[in-house]
């Protein structure tokens, strides 16, 4: 993930892979989870499904309150498939076009379905990179 994509999420971070996960050890705030939430067009319950919490629990966070380790982790891996997805497809609406329409490779699931494990993560981001060098298996 840039230092750029990493602001957006709300993590001052040095341009070293090091400062990324420093930040992330910080903990995201409430706020990033919102800014996710917007950019993939879903609702805080299909959120909070990805990030193992319950839709009230993210409710309770203040805007400005940190997340726990795991959750701001997997929060940041679900928004690098979303940059992923924007980088091999140019264009927003497409990407997320594609995150939302079943996909054969991926068992007739939508990329998104996949989210809630690193498992999943890992899988869809695979996809995207066969996608992007137009290696279909």
């Amino acid at each position: 993930m840039t230092t750029a994509n990493a602001k957006r999420l709300g993590l001052e971070v040095s341009d070293s892979p090091l400062g990324l996960i420093d930040g992330i050890r910080k903990g995201l705030k409430k706020g990033a989870v919102d800014y996710v939430v917007k950019a993939l067009e879903i609702n805080a319950s299909e959120i909070s499904r990805f990030l193992h919490v319950s839709p009230r629990t993210l409710y309770r966070y203040k805007p400005d309150e940190t997340l726990s380790l795991d959750t701001s982790d997997h929060l940041a891996q679900i928004y690098k498939v979303y940059v992923r997805a924007t980088e091999v497809f140019g264009d927003d609406r497409k990407a997320l076009g594609w995150l939302k329409h079943p996909s054969m490779p991926l068992g007739n699931m939508t990329p998104l379905d996949l989210l809630d494990t690193s498992a999943g993560v890992e899988m869809v981001l695979e996809e995207l990179g066969r996608i992007e060098y137009g290696v279909y298996a």
